[in-house]
């Protein structure tokens, strides 16, 4: 599996110099590279990040079955060879629909096809044989799950799909995170509580902790990509700067560790305290 944490942040547009800022929508997100192969039971660091990007303001990250998630974003990419300017909204409805494509194709393929079965075969008898048969597909999951981001204009986009090609906008919750460590990212995000009217170093900080805190799951990888989406372009965070936060970050934990331990043992020396006043009260006596 996988973590992938997208959150919402107020970017300054204006020109350099100018008096009054110009604040507007943009996302920085954070990714692990752990691809995983249901198929063949695998799972692995790659040296390739999980994203795709598909216009010059939009991209696409993925979390699961990545040979799943390759169909899905190979039959976007021939969806949207003939369209132009999509914004955020319609690359999701868009990628939705490639989902349950792909998902229909590989049920089709396993259970239907060996018996000379198509879906439009079974969907034309219009029975309760039929009935059954769907819900029974349905049961069948790959556990794919993606986020879609971007800015189209002024317009911000923050969106969860399903592999059933369920669409869920995360836009007023100003974050997102998927993937077998989204439970612990998105945990982070709600103890800080996280703002979307955050600047971008907050956003950068806030969101590079919440992928290393899910890190904890497993099948989440060490390594981190980390991207900024603005309404003029994509931009792939400097590795300098994921390493520069991996210090901050392990410098955190030593200084938490640290705390932790002289918090202990002032806890043990109250605790002294207590039974020695227990004794002593002991010793001497009733009255």
């Amino acid at each position: 599996m996988t973590v992938c944490a997208a959150s919402l942040f107020q970017w300054n547009y204006g020109v350099s110099g100018q008096e009054s800022p110009d604040f507007g929508p943009a996302f920085i997100v954070a990714s692990d590279r752990m691809m995983t192969d249901q198929g063949l039971n695998i799972e692995y660091e790659s040296s390739r990040w999980k994203a795709a990007i598909v216009n010059k303001t939009n991209m696409v990250f993925v979390a699961g079955d990545f040979t799943f998630l390759s169909d899905a974003i190979q039959h976007l990419n021939k969806t949207i060879n003939s369209e132009q300017d999509l914004d955020t909204d319609q690359i999701a409805i868009l990628l939705s629909k490639s989902f349950v494509e792909v998902r229909n194709s590989r049920m089709e393929r396993r259970y239907l096809s060996p018996i000379g079965v198509t879906f439009k075969d079974i969907e034309a008898l219009r029975s309760e044989s039929y009935i059954r048969i769907y819900e029974e597909l349905q049961r069948e999951q790959f556990g794919v799950e993606a986020i879609v981001v971007g800015c189209s204009g002024e317009k911000a986009g923050l969106y969860r799909l399903d592999e059933f090609g369920v669409i869920t906008n995360h836009i007023d919750i100003g974050f997102l995170s998927i993937g077998s460590g989204g439970i612990h990212s998105s945990a982070h995000l709600m103890r800080q509580p996280y703002s979307h009217q955050s600047n971008y170093f907050r956003s950068l900080r806030a969101t590079f902790l919440a992928k290393k805190h899910a890190e904890v799951s497993p099948g989440v990888g060490s390594a981190t990509d980390m991207f900024k989406i603005t309404k003029h372009e994509v931009l792939r965070i400097p590795d300098q700067i994921t390493e520069h936060l991996e210090k901050i970050y392990r410098t955190q934990r030593v200084a938490e560790s640290r705390r932790a331990d002289a918090e202990i043992s002032r806890l043990g020396a109250a605790f002294e305290v207590l039974i020695q006043q227990a004794q002593a009260s002991a010793k001497s006596g009733p009255g």
